[in-house]
């Protein structure tokens, strides 16, 4: 309503129509030169109104792969049109819409579990970097991070859900890669040596590596919290 106000007043401005002349339209003997101005200010705020909900929906698309909406159930009942992110996603609004997160057969559950996330937007709480991996038919899986709050109307009553999705594959694939490169040189490590130990500040053994704590007859794991000089006092 405050667009359509600001483009309007802006228009009248520059074409001159008064609110006089605007309302003088209804009566009986209005002129056909202020019609004729009116519909020519109609015509300019239609474009102006259009030009912000091209660079609106721009922004929107620039902030965020997916744009989405729920019901009271938590089913979705819209989602952006963006062709590109849903092909990316490997799904139609068709299979989305009337489905709730945990419905979607493309979706595996998120870190926690579906039981855990209902139970947050059961109670209305806002969704923040939600990690979900899209399985999709025949084509490498990608990974999304969910944002959302709940929607309130005017008298605070709960009306849903809003969110927007990006795409986080990129990053995931990365923190995969890591994750699996640190398990391969920890493996490395333990093959490398027969045993290690780390200890805290004060010298107590507080780590020691699996190997040792695997060999048959071995005190290792009594060596947790004491000093190597009170282990081998000689």
């Amino acid at each position: 309503e405050g667009d359509v106000s600001g483009a309007l007043r802006a228009v009248q401005a520059d074409s001159g129509v008064t609110r006089d002349e605007a309302s003088a339209l209804d009566s009986p003997g209005s002129s056909r030169p202020a019609i004729s101005r009116f519909a020519s200010v109609a015509g300019d705020v239609e474009r102006a109104l259009g030009e912000r909900e091209r660079r609106w929906q721009a922004r929107m698309r620039l902030s965020a792969d997916l744009h989405s909406e729920t019901d009271t159930d938590m089913r979705f009942s819209w989602v952006s049109q963006d062709l590109a992110s849903l092909v990316k996603l490997g799904v139609q609004p068709s299979d989305l819409i009337g489905q709730r997160l945990d419905t979607v057969s493309v979706f595996e559950a998120p870190e926690g579990g579906w039981d855990a996330l209902n139970e947050r937007m059961a109670q209305h709480k806002p969704l923040r970097e939600l990690l979900l991996e899209v399985r999709r038919p025949g084509r490498m899986p990608i990974w999304v991070a969910l944002n959302g709050r709940a929607h309130r109307d005017e008298h605070g009553h709960f009306c849903g859900y809003e969110g927007v999705g990006r795409d986080v594959t990129e990053q995931r694939l990365a923190y995969l890669k890591l994750a699996e490169s640190e398990r391969r040189h920890a493996l490395m490590a333990e093959l490398s040596v027969d045993w290690y130990w780390q200890t805290d500040a004060e010298h107590r053994i507080e780590q020691i590596g699996a190997v040792a704590l695997e060999q048959p007859g071995d005190r290792a794991a009594e060596a947790i919290g004491q000093t190597r000089w009170a282990l081998h006092p000689d």
